[in-house]
């Protein structure tokens, strides 16, 4: 029988139920599969231009814990181009917008194209469920007393092949069980003779986590680094539930007596130990709503697997989903006392021994009269104050005929109380469950749906376009540089031949003065140099042209300049002898006035023809 085998002392009626039970814990909850996509995107070329393309990509991550990769591709209609050399936020973890740059210039250096189309894609390349995206979290307690800290991870199934040994004793397993409403109370159909008390709407506003075990003697020891229990036989003890502790060994006697006006629990106590280990502060007692809400898992019935009590003292659905009516001894077997964790049956949300084997200590004082009233409530938290704390669930004495203790002690609705500081020897079925709030989902207010491409790109060339194309001869080589690393670039903002020119771009700032940017090739042998240029800068009426200039140089020698608005016009130079000879064409800011249109002077030349001696110069 494995997990749910017979075990002697286990009452034996309606087995077949079981594995009806099995198969509804099974279900519960169906991970969703981590995607991510790209919904929407915009592109814009650098100005001035150095190569990148920015690309903002509103990225939808719909299971937290995904790792999305980021990619772009592009299209000019005819051809399609992949990016290869990105930058920036290429990675998303959370829905939002991220920046990604995309070199152009380096992954096609030589292509043209004026403009094109980008799409995004957003990849999942791994999946590591947390908080929010688990459907169980797992606390590592194997380090015992001594551990700095308690590991914690989170897994979205059951482990193939089931809960192990590991997980009742080195380890602590919590559910995770959805935010919803029920009715809390005890029905009059929940056993013989009983009658509606306390029935009234309860809602919560968070999902919360819920032990999927109560707490086993071997998980207090491991964090307490004592054993309070009777039942110890050494070969049983590790996986039995912890009892003899009452809250304040729980929460703690000082700051853990203040709820439900603080949360807060003692250092030392159990919660602290496993709060500052974990770093959850939310680790605590259930509150006595959200126990009934966690062992009820959608039903209405007194017991979790659909069915009421028909028997005081030995009933056949009990039988299926909890250890109670039996004596026990601090010699006890299995058979006797506590049973071992998971033993029976759990319930729809996969929680076991939520009726019988130990009473659970809860949050709340405990409501005499009039009791927990009609009226709807969300989030309770019980009275402000009173003398006992609340239990639930009942125990392994519980429908016990010689003890005169009934089975309605372990129904859903059934409420127990005792002193928070009572431990004797009499006290061996107090023993808790583990219950945490699970954090809040961050907002998106952004798109989920689209297609992730951006609007076309309107280009002005540069970034496909080098200087020899620009500057129409293909069979130069030229170089470029300047002041602050300002360098000539490609434009077809201003243009005399072809779709481009090369522009100089304005090098400097405010402070600076005369400081220049270049552009020269070198040519060979003898020859003609022709070329067309322009600029727009300040004129000097003087006429030495000694402000703002753009000047071209043979070999180092000033040969031709030119300033103000002046329209394109074209310049012949013969070279003669062998060479080599260089060209150089520079432009020159005299100053900057802390005005808008002085930083977008600039030279342009265009239309650059080499004719080595003897062969036809063709004049454009």
């Amino acid at each position: 029988m494995g997990e749910y085998g017979i075990i002697p002392g286990m009452r034996t009626t309606a087995l077949a139920v079981i594995f009806v039970m099995l198969g509804c814990a099974s279900t519960a909850f169906a991970a969703e599969t981590p995607t991510a996509r790209a919904v929407a995107a915009t592109a814009v070329a650098r100005a001035p231009w150095d190569g990148f393309v920015d690309v903002d990509v509103t990225v939808y991550v719909p299971v937290s814990g995904t790792t999305a990769a980021i990619s772009l591709s592009a299209t000019d209609g005819a051809r399609s181009f992949e990016a290869a050399t990105l930058e920036g936020e290429t990675v998303a973890t959370t829905s939002g917008v991220y920046r990604v740059s995309w070199n152009v210039a380096a992954d096609y250096p030589d292509l043209y194209a004026p403009s094109f189309t980008v799409a995004a894609t957003a990849s999942v390349v791994s999946f590591v469920p947390d908080a929010l995206s688990g459907d169980y979290m797992v606390m590592d307690l194997s380090g015992g007393t001594g551990a700095a800290a308690y590991p914690v991870a989170y897994l979205t199934e059951v482990p193939e092949g089931g809960w192990s040994e590991e997980h009742r004793t080195s380890k602590l397993v919590l559910r995770k069980i959805p935010k919803g409403s029920f009715t809390m109370g005890v029905r009059a159909t929940d056993w013989p003779n009983a009658q509606d008390q306390n029935l009234h709407e309860v809602s919560f506003t968070n999902a919360m986590w819920a032990g999927v075990f109560e707490v086993t003697q071997r998980q207090w020891e491991l964090v307490k680094g004592n054993n309070p229990s009777l039942f110890t036989r050494a070969e049983f003890y590790m996986s039995r539930p912890v009892e003899r502790v009452n809250y304040n060994a729980i929460r703690g006697a000082a700051l853990g007596a203040h709820w439900p006006s603080d949360a807060s629990v003692d250092a030392d106590s159990f919660i602290g130990l496993l709060r500052a280990k974990s770093g959850l502060e939310s680790l605590d007692l259930p509150t006595e709503a959200q126990w009934e809400y966690a062992c009820r898992a959608g039903t209405e019935t007194a017991l979790n697997n659909g069915y009421n009590l028909t028997n005081n003292y030995s009933d056949a659905s009990l039988d299926l989903v909890a250890r109670y009516g039996v004596t026990g001894s601090s010699s006890s077997d299995l058979s006797k006392g506590t049973a071992r964790a998971g033993t029976f049956a759990p319930n729809a949300w996969g929680l076991y021994d939520m009726h019988g084997n130990v009473w659970e200590w809860c949050l709340d004082w405990y409501e005499n009269s009039p009791g927990l009233g009609m009226e709807t409530v969300i989030d309770p938290r019980g009275p402000a104050a009173g003398g006992y704390r609340v239990l639930r669930g009942g125990g392994w004495m519980s429908g016990l005929e010689s003890a005169r203790r009934s089975t309605h002690e372990c129904a859903s609705g059934y409420r127990g109380e005792r002193a928070s500081a009572v431990v004797s020897s009499g006290s061996t079925y107090y023993g808790l469950r583990v219950f945490g709030r699970v954090p809040d989902a961050p907002e998106w207010e952004g798109a989920v749906e689209g297609s992730g491409v951006a609007a076309p790109i309107e280009y002005d060339g540069r970034i496909i376009v080098t200087l020899a194309e620009a500057a129409d001869a293909p069979a130069l080589e030229f170089t470029t540089g300047g002041y602050n690393g300002v360098e000539w670039a490609a434009t077809n903002d201003v243009k005399r031949i072809g779709t481009h020119s090369a522009c100089s771009c304005s090098p400097g700032t405010v402070r600076d003065e005369n400081v220049s940017t270049w552009m020269e090739t070198c040519v060979k042998g003898a020859g003609t140099l022709s070329f067309w240029w322009k600029v727009s800068c300040e004129k000097d009426d003087s006429g030495r042209m000694e402000y703002d200039r753009l000047m071209f140089f043979t070999n180092g020698v000033e040969v031709a300049r030119i300033d103000g608005e002046t329209p394109w016009a074209r310049v012949t130079v013969d070279f003669c002898g062998k060479g080599p000879h260089t060209a150089r064409w520079e432009f020159l800011k005299d100053d900057y006035e802390p005005r808008e249109a002085d930083f977008a002077d600039c030279g342009w030349v265009d239309g650059v023809t080499w004719a080595p001696r003897g062969l036809v110069f063709v004049v454009r």
